[in-house]
């Protein structure tokens, strides 16, 4: 009897839990733009969302911002860019979550791969735009890893510089080397 009434008791809240996925919220629109008002009635604001509007099981990446409106077509506070729709987009592509099943992607491209890690670098240390470079013919791929050397290359300003006050001028030092997992997107840095 007392194991009925647990499994009873575990399909209830299952239920509810399952419940509470497919009504997480909707998006809504007034003259200002558009929101995602979450089922209690609360509003994601200054924050990144991932939002699966369509039920297709694959989730799109959304930032609104202190006043609860999604950016569109623009750039998030923490230097990401969004499209037209207002979805997280890299090199011109929505970058999604989901289910296996669902989503047709399932690793990242070794050139999307190295403009994440660019990117992210940049905005670690925005002062360094466009100063860091990756040769691929110095990438390397060993699992579900990519192991990119990250190099600096220092502007014609700088070179001389360096040159009038005695200092290194060698072009394209090495700076680390960053390590991306294809499978998960996550980044580890060697310095």
């Amino acid at each position: 009897m007392r194991k009925s009434m647990k499994i009873l008791t575990m399909a209830g809240i299952m239920s509810v839990m399952m419940g509470a996925t497919v009504y997480a919220g909707s998006w809504q629109r007034d003259d200002v733009g558009w929101w995602y008002q979450n089922d209690n009635g609360s509003y994601p604001a200054n924050a990144w969302m991932w939002i699966d509007g369509n039920g297709d099981g694959v989730s799109e990446c959304y930032y609104f911002n202190s006043n609860g409106y999604c950016l569109i077509n623009n750039i998030t506070p923490d230097g990401y860019v969004v499209n037209s729709d207002g979805a997280w987009i890299v090199n011109g592509q929505v970058q999604t979550q989901g289910s296996a099943q669902t989503q047709k992607k399932s690793f990242y491209t070794e050139e999307e791969a190295e403009n994440l890690v660019i990117e992210y670098y940049y905005n670690q240390y925005p002062g360094t735009k466009d100063r860091y470079v990756i040769f691929s013919n110095e990438t390397t791929k060993k699992g579900d890893n990519y192991y990119f050397i990250v190099r600096w290359q220092m502007s014609e300003e700088e070179v001389q510089r360096r040159m009038r006050e005695g200092g290194d001028i060698s072009a394209n030092k090495y700076a680390g080397t960053a390590i991306f997992n294809r499978r998960t997107g996550e980044i580890e840095w060697k310095w």
